[in-house]
């Protein structure tokens, strides 16, 4: 099925923050520094670093010792629906949902290249088959 929505380059803010935010609260630092450096790619210049820095504000998270642990992957950073995640099961479930969103976003922006990235770690998540079919039905959801 082809996707008809259609997606800008901001609206790829949250899925980014939420999957940097969530492989850096499973440990994952160099996943997380993929999706940054993607992030940096996609967004304009600082963008992401500007994004970064307002949601760890909003969430409480103003001192700058303490946002630069939360970057560094050492500080818990939790927002929106990810308050409530507790279990390692439950964050990797949640880093899952944001790069899927993301892949699927970027299918629909005809930005393949960049789903290529974004589904590597996926895949490295839960393996290139449950990835790939996970993102077809979100594609397909569209």
């Amino acid at each position: 099925m082809q996707s008809t929505t259609q997606f800008k380059t901001e609206d790829l803010i949250h899925p980014l923050l939420g999957a940097w935010a969530s492989l850096l609260d499973l440990g994952r630092k160099g996943d997380a520094h993929l999706i940054e450096s993607l992030a940096n790619d996609i967004l304009e210049p600082d963008q992401f670093s500007l994004a970064i820095d307002n949601m760890l504000e909003a969430v409480g998270i103003d001192d700058d010792h303490h946002k630069e642990l939360a970057k560094d992957g050492f500080w818990r950073i939790a927002f929106g629906e990810r308050v409530a995640v507790a279990t390692k099961e439950e964050k990797r479930e949640m880093a899952v949902e944001y790069l899927v969103n993301l892949s699927a976003m970027l299918l629909a922006m005809r930005r393949a290249g960049l789903e290529e990235k974004v589904g590597e770690v996926g895949e490295r998540l839960i393996g290139q088959e449950a990835f790939e079919a996970k993102v077809a039905k979100k594609v397909d959801e569209q």
